[in-house]
Parts: structure tokens; sequence; C-alpha cells
């Protein structure tokens, strides 16, 4: 897969670079897709994001892969039944609704792992801006905010709100972590019936999947290696 250049805008908070918003944040989304300046590769090598990552079936579920010449990473969603929608960048996950994103924070963060203080405030700064920018949109329950350290040492901030404005979706629990220099953040919509701790603690198992490579990897190789 050839690299390429992506152009960012330093007045642009933050970016949605792979996946796009559904249902209310729609109108968000649009709003972040503004004017871009060029960036130095050389300095701050970058996954090839302007193709959608790969869904890998295997054996026992499905996993996402972000593949680029550099490095990859993926994390895995096992046993579940998955259904796309009209929408390519929202599954179904059984009956649940499954969104994923991949952020490119402004500042930059390297390539290189940060330590745990550093990952959080950046994963701090990161939600402020994100509820900034929906605050923008319908009417919103106060945020709730809470730093997790996950397996292999990997930080995590999840947070959530109600949507009281919305009769069919009660609210959304995301949880964010740092991917590289990347964040990618997996987020689930709770709809009636549905409860918000069990969709934390799912999500939580799915980021706790994460696995981070410093060699590119295809989606044969990865289904592959997870059929093993």
């Amino acid at each position: 897969m050839q690299s390429q250049k992506i152009n960012h805008s330093r007045s642009t908070h933050y970016r949605i670079i792979g996946f796009c918003f559904f249902s209310i944040f729609t109108v968000l989304t649009l709003a972040l897709n503004q004017n871009v300046h060029a960036q130095d590769s050389s300095v701050r090598p970058a996954f090839d994001l302007e193709y959608a990552p790969h869904q890998v079936e295997f054996n026992q579920g499905v996993a996402w892969l972000y593949n680029s010449p550099e490095r990859s990473f993926y994390f895995v969603v096992y046993k579940d039944k998955i259904s796309a929608t009209s929408n390519p960048n929202v599954f179904l996950i059984g009956k649940k609704i499954f969104r994923v994103y991949l952020f490119d924070p402004d500042p930059e963060i390297p390539v290189t792992p940060l330590d745990s203080m550093t990952s959080a405030n950046v994963l701090n700064e990161y939600v402020k801006g994100r509820m900034e920018v929906f605050k923008q949109g319908p009417q919103l329950g106060a945020p709730k905010v809470r730093m997790r350290k996950l397996m292999r040492q990997r930080i995590a901030i999840e947070w959530s709100f109600a949507t009281p404005g919305d009769e069919v979706t009660l609210g959304h629990a995301f949880i964010s972590t740092i991917c590289f220099n990347r964040i990618l953040t997996l987020n689930r919509a709770i709809r009636k019936g549905e409860d918000l701790n069990d969709a934390r603690i799912w999500l939580r198992k799915v980021v706790n999947s994460i696995i981070l490579q410093d060699e590119p990897m295809g989606p044969k190789g990865l289904g592959k290696k997870l059929n093993e």
C-alpha cells in the first residue's frame, strides 16, 4: 500500500481520519473537516489513512486492522455476530451499535510510546475538545470521565453522556486510547433496554485486545496469525 501525505490545519482542534460520525453527530463531523496544511512525513510517519481499515474475519470473530509501510495495529471483537449497516463505517455487533473513530490529534504526539502521565494528559485534553464539539449539537447530559490503566500498561479514558433529547438513543459510551501517533476511540450507542456499565465493560475488553506492531501486516497475514 503506497503511503500518502495527509494535510492538516493547525486551527482545527481534532480531525476525523478513519471513521465518520453517524446519526445525531453527522453535522458535528462535517464541521471538523476544514482547511489543511502539509505535514512532514519524515518527522511523523503516518498511517495510510486514505484507505479504510481492514476488517479481517477469523475463526473466533473479527479484527480491525490499521496498516502502514512502517507499522500496524489491530483490535478484535470475539464471538459476536457482526453485521454491516447502510453506513459502511458503522457496525452492528449483535444488536449493539458500534462505531470506530481514528483521530489525528493537534498538537501532534510522537510515534514512540508516551509515559502514563503524558498519555493521561493527552487523552484528557482530547476528551475536553470532543465535548466542546458535542455541546454545539443536541442537548447532552453532564459527561462522566474516568482514566484507566488496562492490560499491557495501556492508558485509556472512558467517557459517557446521556442524550435526553433523543427518544431512541439514551446515551453514548466511549473509550479512547493512544495507538502510536493517533487516538483511537470506540463508541457504543446506549439504546432502551441496554445498560451503560455493560457497554463500558464491553468496550474495555475490546481495547484490551489492541496489539501494536513495529512492522506492517496485511489482512491475510493477520487472519492466519489469529487462526493459529
